[in-house]
C-alpha cells in the first residue's frame, strides 16, 4: 500500500462515476496521472488560472503564426515560438541564441523547421520529463552533437574554452531573468547528479498505477 497510489486511484474513480453521472458513458477515457494531489486548494487555483493564462497565450501566438510568419500553427510550432522569446537577444529583439554554441538564429530560422530544433536539456530517457524547463531551441547540428547526453555533459566534453563560455552564457540568461532556476539547474546538472531512485520509484508507482487504471476499466465495460 503506497498513500499517494491511492489517492490517485481513489480521485480517478470519483472522477469517472461523477461523469458519467452528468453525462452518461464516455466512448473512450484517457487518463493523465495528476501531479498536484498534494496542492492546497490556493495551489491548485493558482495551477488552474496559470493553465488558463497559458491557453489564452498560446491561442494568440497560434493567431500570430498564421497571420504574421504565415506557419501552421502546430504544437511544435508553438513551443518553438515560446523558446524563441525565452532566449532572444535583448539587443536587437529579432534573434535568439543557441545555448551550444552561442551563435544566433532569427524567427524564420526556428520555424522553418530546417535548422533548429526544440532540444531536450536533459534527454528524456534519462530524466522522464517534456516540460518547456527542460527544453531549448539549438541548431540542429548542435542537436544531433549532443546525442543522449545532457547539456552539461555535452559541453563539458568539448575542452574547457567551450565549457566555459558556456557556464557564462547560462549564468549570464539567468541573472537576467531570461531563464528560470528550474532550467538553469538542468543546464548544470550532469547526468550521475540525476535522482534515478527517485526516476525509479515514479516509473514503478505510475506502472502499477495505469494497470490498476485499465484492469478497473476493463472490468467495468466487461
Amino acid at each position: 500500500r503506497q498513500p499517494v497510489v491511492e489517492k490517485i486511484l481513489n480521485q480517478m474513480i470519483n472522477l469517472v462515476n461523477a461523469i458519467i453521472e452528468k453525462y452518461g458513458k464516455p466512448d473512450e477515457i484517457r487518463i493523465e496521472l495528476a501531479r498536484e494531489l498534494k496542492q492546497s486548494k490556493e495551489e491548485r487555483n493558482d495551477t488552474f488560472k496559470f493553465i488558463n493564462k497559458r491557453e489564452k497565450e498560446n491561442e494568440i501566438i497560434r493567431k500570430r503564426l498564421t497571420e504574421e510568419y504565415n506557419v501552421r500553427a502546430t504544437r511544435n510550432n508553438v513551443i518553438k515560438f515560446r523558446l524563441f522569446e525565452e532566449i532572444e537577444n535583448e539587443d536587437s529583439k529579432i534573434n535568439a541564441m543557441c545555448i551550444y554554441c552561442g551563435k544566433h538564429f532569427g524567427i524564420t530560422d526556428a520555424l522553418s523547421g530546417d535548422n533548429v530544433d526544440v532540444e531536450h536539456i536533459i534527454p528524456k530517457s534519462l530524466l522522464f520529463d517534456d516540460s518547456q524547463s527542460n527544453k531549448t531551441l539549438s541548431h540542429r547540428h548542435c542537436n544531433e552533437a549532443k546525442g543522449n547526453r545532457t547539456a552539461y555533459d555535452y559541453m563539458a566534453s568539448k575542452g574547457k574554452e567551450e565549457f566555459d563560455e558556456y557556464l557564462h552564457r547560462v549564468e549570464m540568461l539567468y541573472k537576467n531573468r531570461i531563464i528560470g532556476k528550474t532550467k538553469r539547474d538542468k543546464l548544470l546538472m550532469p547526468q550521475n547528479k540525476i535522482p534515478l531512485d527517485f526516476i525509479e520509484r515514479q516509473l514503478r508507482e505510475t506502472q502499477y498505477i495505469s494497470k490498476k487504471a485499465r484492469e478497473w476499466s476493463w472490468t467495468e465495460n466487461s
